[in-house]
C-alpha cells in the first residue's frame, strides 16, 4: 500500500533499492522494485544490529535477565556490546558507511530497505547525531519514508562516521 502511494508522487523513481540480506528485507525490496521500477541488490552492510542472545527478548525479560543492559537499552545504547552480538557502535559505523557508500555513487533516487535498528542508524547519522538511542529515532515513523537528501549528505555521513567512539 505505501509504495503504491509513493508510486503516485512527482520524485525520480530509484534505479536499484539496496536491501539488507535477509528474506524480509528482500521480499520489501522487491515488491517496491516491481512497484516503482528498479532492480534490486543485496548488501550485508546493511542489517542491523546483530543482538546475539538479546534477540528476540521482550523488555520485560530483558530486565528480568540483563538488568544493566536493559539500562543501557533504554537510555542510550551506543556502547552496548550484546553478548555473543555485535557492539552497537560497531554496527552505527557498518550501516551509516554502507550508506555513504551507496550514495557517492551519486544516484538521482535510491531506495534503501532496511529494519528498524538500522534505520534508527541512519536517520540519527543523518542528522549529524554519532551517538544516541536509535530507538528514539524510530519511533513513531511510517514504515516507508521518502528522504530527500543534501548534496553534501557523503561528507556529513563520513564525519558522522569519524565521530563515532570505538
Amino acid at each position: 500500500e505505501a509504495f503504491g502511494r509513493a508510486s503516485g508522487l512527482p520524485f525520480p523513481r530509484p534505479d536499484r533499492f539496496h536491501h539488507a540480506m535477509d528474506q524480509a528485507a528482500a521480499e520489501t525490496a522487491k515488491i517496491a522494485a516491481t512497484i516503482l521500477g528498479g532492480r534490486c541488490r543485496g548488501d550485508d552492510d546493511l542489517a542491523d544490529p546483530a543482538l546475539g542472545v538479546l534477540a528476540g527478548l521482550s523488555m520485560a525479560e530483558l530486565r528480568d535477565r540483563f538488568e544493566r543492559r536493559a539500562r543501557q537499552w533504554e537510555e542510550d545504547p551506543s556502547d552496548l556490546v550484546p553478548p555473543e552480538g555485535e557492539p552497537i557502535a560497531d554496527a552505527r559505523i557498518r550501516v551509516v558507511r554502507a550508506a555513504a557508500r551507496i550514495m557517492r555513487r551519486r544516484p538521482v533516487a535510491v531506495g534503501i530497505v532496511v529494519h528498524d535498528l538500522a534505520a534508527g542508524l541512519l536517520r540519527a547519522a543523518l542528522a549529524g547525531e554519532a551517538v544516541g538511542n536509535p530507538r528514539r529515532w524510530m519511533e513513531g515513523r511510517p514504515r516507508v519514508e521518502l528522504w530527500c537528501l543534501p548534496g553534501d549528505v557523503v561528507p556529513r555521513l563520513d564525519e558522522v562516521v569519524a565521530a563515532i567512539p570505538v
